[in-house]
C-alpha cells in the first residue's frame, strides 16, 4: 500500500508539471500563472516529515527543471530548500487548516519567486525590481494561494496525517 501512494503521489506531481507547463498559460491574469508544482510542495511539507517533504521537493524541483529550467537545478535546490524550510516550521505552526495553508503558500510562494528572479534576472542586469515584485512576484503569490484552496485537500488525501505517507 505504501508503495502504492509513492506511485500516486509522484504521478500527482508529474500531471501537475504538465498542467502548469500546457493549459495554464490559457488562464493567465496579470500575466502570471500559478506555479502548481510549488503549492504541492508546500502543501505536501506542511502535511508530512521534514524528509519526506524534502524527497518530494527534490522530485518536483527535477520536474520543474525538466520542463524549461533555465539554469538547471535551481528549481530543485529552491523547491528542496522551501520543503525543509516549511517542513519545519510546519511542524511547529501548522494546525491543518486550509486557511493556514495558503497563508504558507504565498508566504513561500514570495519567497520562491524572489530567490528565482533574483538568480535569473538580477545576476544578468535586470534592475527592475519594483516591477518583478509588483508586476510578477506578489500576483504570482496571490495565484498560488487561490491555487492552494483546490490543491490542499488533494494533497492532504496523499498525505496521511499519523505520519505513515508514501513519501
Amino acid at each position: 500500500m505504501r508503495y502504492l501512494i509513492c506511485g500516486i503521489t509522484a504521478v500527482f506531481a508529474i500531471l501537475l508539471t504538465i498542467i502548469q507547463t500546457t493549459i495554464l498559460h490559457g488562464i493567465e491574469i496579470f500575466g502570471v500563472i500559478p506555479n502548481l508544482v510549488l503549492v504541492a510542495v508546500v502543501c505536501y511539507s506542511l502535511l508530512n516529515s521534514t524528509f519526506r517533504s524534502i524527497l518530494f521537493g527534490i522530485f518536483c524541483g527535477v520536474l520543474l527543471d525538466c520542463v524549461g529550467g533555465r539554469i538547471v537545478g535551481l528549481n530543485t535546490l529552491l523547491c528542496m530548500y522551501i520543503a525543509y524550510v516549511c517542513g519545519i516550521t510546519g511542524e511547529k505552526l501548522f494546525n491543518n487548516n486550509v486557511f493556514v495553508a495558503v497563508l504558507f503558500v504565498v508566504c513561500y510562494s514570495f519567497l520562491f519567486e524572489l530567490a528565482n528572479y533574483l538568480l535569473h534576472f538580477a545576476l544578468w542586469g535586470n534592475t527592475d525590481v519594483l516591477f518583478a515584485v509588483f508586476g510578477r512576484i506578489i500576483p504570482t503569490s496571490v495565484y498560488n494561494g487561490l491555487a492552494a484552496l483546490v490543491l490542499y485537500p488533494i494533497v492532504y488525501k496523499l498525505s496521511d496525517p499519523r505520519g505513515n505517507a508514501a513519501i
